[in-house]
Parts: structure tokens; C-alpha cells; sequence
């Protein structure tokens, strides 16, 4: 769902300071940048024109003195709305026509290992019906993909699109994957979170899910970000939704590539665990075991010396998440040696120490 990019850059607002605050209230549809124009804070109600015949949101941002930052927005969208979304209070990191966060260079997704984000919310609404979501936003050659990825909802909540992959496990929790071409105009992705509702993560990475989109051919490492966004999709509902933290760390791959997801000859020698496979132990003595974190059509996986010597080579289809194998090493001299492990859409080498 295009929320963002129709909306004009503009803030209209009432500013006063009070016990060493900063107040500032966003009317529908405008918004403004905090902690150093790096987050654009939005009371995006951008369905509620055509589905509402009454309706009402207004944003209250607070800042600190310390440049620490909540918000909530007060929302009446009554039973008597109809459709689709129609409040959209938001956060984004990244790029629209709002305006671009400082620093900001829309980066390709192979340049981090994890994205990841600290996210504290509060949903006290009455005859509700919404979903807690990030929502991403990447794009190739003018192709757009939306990755929305629904931490919580309201039991009566709904989404779009086609159940592609269910049962996925990642970040401790289970998700179906729903998928469809968009107005003709993008791909929507949405991983919905199968039980429980997460209202409060520390350091929830982004990274993975974005990794198998990949591993089904969706998109490539090369993709760029334009904007990393998190909020609330209420249909309907009255009360408050209310942002107490939101923080977003970027951690760079670095010279080894960390996480690859598309033809790379890096060797990552600091990990033996990535958002594809994990590999232990390492060091090892006669056996190394790989457990797989996502489902596979077919993976091929080498064992080969520091000269290229090519030791061990296996293929495996139709690979569930959770499933493991094996190579046995009893017969290999002790060093180090280069286990590959690749797919169609995904390739990782680990050096592996043998004892």
C-alpha cells in the first residue's frame, strides 16, 4: 500500500516547551525529523478521506533535552469506516518525498550483516482492528518490493495477497509469508506473525527476512533500501497509539561480506552462523553438522583444503527449516579447510578449523 509517497513535506504544528520538553502536534498527513533529522515521525492518515465520513488524528511528539523522543497519536477512526487502511502513524529511517534522513544513500542490502531495531509500542485502542508492522521499502531497475513484517495485530485483522511460504522460523518466532503483485504497480510481501503479539523487541534483525525473500528468488543482495519504516495500520479503532522507543543500528558487513546472499567468494571467518545455515562446531574433530534456518529447494555444500583441493561435495533438495546433515572429517589432517555452501540465490564460504 503506496501510505507515503503522495504526501506533501510539510509541517504544521504547535510547539511550546514544558518540564524540559519539547510538544509538538502533527496534524493529518504532515510530520516532522527528530534526534538529528535521522527518524521523520508522519500522522499518515492517508486512506481516511475516502473510507471515513468522520474521522480524526492528531501526533503528539515529545522531546527531550536529550534528544530522546516518544510519540502518540490520537486517533478516532470509528466503526463507521469502511475499506482498507486509513491511519498510518509512523516512523521512518531512510528516503520519501517527505524528506531524506541525514546521511542516507538508499544502500544495497548485501552492505549489512543485521539490520536491526529496538521497538517499544502501545496499542490502547477500542473496537479495533490494525496491525503493528515494519514496513520496508526496496527497489531494482524501478521495481519496487514493500516488506511488511506484522509483530502484532488485532485478531480480526486482515492482509493481502497469497500464503507463498508458511511456517517460517525466524527471530524465535513462526510466520506465513503472503505475496501479491500490487495495483500493478509493486510486490507486496507481508510475514505474518502465526501466534502472540510483539509490542516490545530488542535488536529484532531485519536482515533475515529480507535474506529469504532471496533464498525464494524474490530479490537479490543488490536491491537498494529506501526506507526502513515501522508503524501501525489501523482500519479501524479510537484511543491511543503511543512510540515510547524506536532505534534502528545499521551493522556493516564489513571487508569479509558477512552474510551473502548472491554469488559472493567471501570467506567469512569470524562466524560460523548466518541467516541461512549455522555450522558446528567449530573447531571440530571428526564430524561438522549443518543446520539449516530456512527451507531450501536444493543446496550443494564443499569441503575443500586451503590449496582449492576439492575433499567432499554433497547436494540436498527440498530442505525443511530446522533440518540438519553432516560431513565426516575422520579421515582429514588437522588445519583449516573452506566449507561452501551455496544455493540458487545464495552462496557463503566458512573457514572451518579441523583439530
Amino acid at each position: 500500500m503506496n501510505r507515503c509517497l503522495s504526501i506533501i513535506f510539510a509541517v504544521n504544528l504547535i510547539a511550546f516547551a514544558a518540564n524540559s520538553q519539547t510538544i509538538k502536534i502533527l496534524a493529518p498527513n504532515k510530520g516532522m525529523f527528530v534526534e538529528n533529522n535521522k527518524y521523520y515521525i508522519q500522522n499518515n492518515a492517508w486512506g481516511a478521506g475516502a473510507n471515513c465520513t468522520t474521522w480524526s488524528e492528531t501526533d503528539t511528539v515529545k522531546v527531550n533535552d536529550d534528544g530522546s523522543w516518544s510519540v502518540t497519536a490520537n486517533c478516532n477512526y470509528p466503526l463507521s469506516c469502511k475499506g482498507g487502511i486509513n491511519g498510518w502513524p509512523s516512523i521512518y529511517y531512510g528516503s520519501f518525498d517527505q524528506g531524506k534522513s541525514a546521511g542516507w544513500t538508499e544502500p544495497e542490502i548485501n552492505k549489512f550483516s543485521q539490520i536491526l531495531v529496538d521497538w517499544t509500542i502501545s496499542v490502547n485502542l477500542k473496537d479495533a482492528m490494525y496491525d503493528v508492522s515494519f514496513d520496508h521499502w526496496i527497489y531494482k531497475n524501478n521495481l519496487f518490493n514493500e516488506v511488511m513484517i506484522w509483530i502484532a495485530k488485532s485478531s480480526n485483522m486482515y492482509t493481502y495477497g497469497n500464503v507463498v511460504a508458511s511456517n517460517i522460523s525466524i527471530n524465535g518466532s513462526t510466520w506465513d509469508l503472503f505475496r501479491i503483485w500490487h495495483n500493478n504497480e509493486w510486490w507486496y510481501n507481508a510475514f505474518v506473525i502465526k501466534s502472540g503479539n510483539l509490542f516490545s523487541v530488542k535488536d529484532f534483525d531485519q536482515k533475515p527476512f529480507f535474506d529469504f525473500l532471496a533464498s525464494k528468488g524474490y530479490i537479490d543482495a543488490t536491491w537498494r533500501i529506501s526506507a526502513l519504516e515501522a508503524g501501525t495500520e489501523i482500519v479501524q479503532g479510537t484511543g491511543t497509539v503511543t512510540t515510547s522507543n524506536y532505534a534502528v543500528n545499521l551493522i556493516d558487513a564489513g571487508p569479509t561480506g558477512g552474510t551473502s546472499i548472491h554469488g559472493s567468494d567471501n570467506i567469512n571467518k569470524e562466524k560460523t552462523n548466518s541467516s541461512f545455515v549455522k555450522i558446528f562446531p567449530n573447531p571440530a574433530t571428526d564430524t561438522i553438522k549443518l543446520q539449516f534456518a530456512i527451507d531450501f529447494e536444493n543446496v550443494t555444500y564443499k569441503l575443500s583444503d586451503l590449496n582449492g583441493k576439492l575433499l567432499y561435495s554433497n547436494q540436498l533438495k527440498n530442505i525443511l527449516t530446522g533440518s540438519e546433515t553432516k560431513i565426516d572429517c575422520s579421515s582429514y589432517a588437522q588445519g583449516l579447510y573452506i566449507l561452501s555452501v551455496k544455493s540458487d540465490h545464495y552462496e557463503e564460504q566458512f573457514e572451518i578449523m579441523l583439530n
